[in-house]
Order: C-alpha cells, then structure tokens, then sequence
C-alpha cells in the first residue's frame, strides 16, 4: 500500500467514523479492503483509494470503504459472565421501580447483532413474557453489511460456539445447514435493526433507559470520542443508565 494511499484511506476513516488508523497495521487495513477493491472492479487498494481521492465517487463507496477499516468486535456475549451483572444492578431494578410501559435499550453499534441476541436471549431466560414484551430494543449500526446479517440472523457454526450455552443453542436457534444456525423468527421479532452513525446524533432513534456501547469507541481520536459520548448522553432518559466497553 502506497503511502498516498494510506493518507486517503485515514482522512476517509476519520470523516466517517472518527477511527484513527495507526501506520502499524497496514497490512491488516489492506487485507479489510482487498474484497471491496475487487468487487467494485478497482485492481488494487491503491486503485481504488485514487478512485475516491480524485473523483469524489460519492458517500455510499466512501462509507463502505471507511466501514470495512472498523475494527469489528462483533460476537455473541457471555449471559453469566458479562450480562448477568448487567439485568441484576441495572435492568431489573430499573424495571422494578418503573410504571408499566415500554423500557427503552439501544445497543450502538451492535455490528452483525449478536450482542442484541445475547441480551435478548438472557432476558427472555429470566423475565415473564409480559415484562419481555415491555423491552423495546433498537440496535444500530453504520454498516450495512453488517446489518444485512444481524437482519438475516444467520451465523456460523464457530460464531455461536463463542459466548452461547448449548441449551439457548437448542432453544432459540435452527440449523439451518451443516455449518449455519438461524435465530429464531420469536426472538427476531424483538429487536429493531436500523442504521446510524454514533457521529450524527440527529439521527439518533429517540430517546432510551438503557444505553449499551461495547467496544466502538475505543479506535476513535479523542475528540470524535467526546462527540459520540455526548451525543449518547443527550438520547438518555432521566435516571437512564449508559454502559461503556472499550
């Protein structure tokens, strides 16, 4: 990778997600940006990175590109170990001392969905389906390919090894092939899948009780990160909670 190429590839990620790229993983930024250099018929990453440096393609390329550096962690999340801490000090105690009505989460920046399905899954394991129905989730993301497939419910064999029991396995997933699992249409019903971009709050889904941001923040330069903080804070309800990782 050239180094023209690498300025236009960090000015890109900056303007659209605040991720700064540090020099030192530009072998691992290339390999993100092989499929997409090819698919939209560019023979290199230089050749496409001049294709958006000289000719101002348009946001929808400039997104894709800057979306496919992210450094995604999407992946299912521990119920016991990282999500039963969550519902004990934070959810049912919220849930407890609120009048019956919708209590509100947004995971931002939920990537491929797995982490609303976690939530969901320990949710459903622990509440009456009356106090389910209550829960209105809504996870965003700036990806649409990531999107794509948290809508499309359908993960790997590897994926769901990662941070799900064999028995929510069993009972909210299908196999639906040797090596591809199906959420359940039950559990997809439960959840909102919209595109956002944490750095412009104008378009944030209103207003939530509860607040996850897992592991997006952290790439970004200090003060794309303070913008995206106060944006979440500004979409929180009075006595709402917002849970930061990384």
């Amino acid at each position: 990778m050239r180094q023209e190429t690498f300025s236009v590839l960090q000015a890109l990620a900056e303007k659209h997600t605040g991720q700064f790229l540090h020099k030192n993983k530009q072998v691992l930024f290339a390999g993100r940006l092989t499929g997409l250099a090819f698919r939209t018929g560019h023979d290199s990453i230089d050749a496409l990175a001049r294709h958006i440096g000289d000719f101002r393609p348009g946001a929808n390329l400039e997104l894709e590109a800057a979306t496919a550096l992210l450094d995604r962690h999407s992946r299912f999340v521990s119920e016991r170990r990282e999500l039963a801490p969550l519902f004990e000090q934070v959810i049912a105690p919220a849930l407890a001392r609120t009048a019956p009505g919708p209590y509100r989460i947004w995971c931002a920046g939920c990537g491929s969905g797995q982490e609303a399905f976690s939530l969901l899954i320990l949710l459903n394991n622990v509440l009456p389906a009356e106090t389910v129905r209550r829960i209105d989730l809504v996870a965003t993301d700036i990806s649409e390919a990531a999107l794509m497939r948290a809508n499309a419910g359908l993960y790997s064999h590897f994926e769901v090894q990662v941070g799900l029991t064999a028995g929510n396995l069993i009972r909210y997933f299908t196999q639906a092939s040797e090596q591809r699992w199906q959420v359940s249409p039950a559990l997809s019903r439960q959840v909102q899948f919209q595109a956002h971009n944490l750095l412009s709050p104008e378009d944030a889904p209103g207003r939530f009780d509860l607040i996850l941001c897992r592991h997006v923040l952290g790439g970004m330069t200090p003060e794309h990160r303070a913008r995206a903080e106060q944006a979440l804070h500004r979409h929180l309800n009075p006595d709402g909670h917002i849970h930061l990782v990384g």
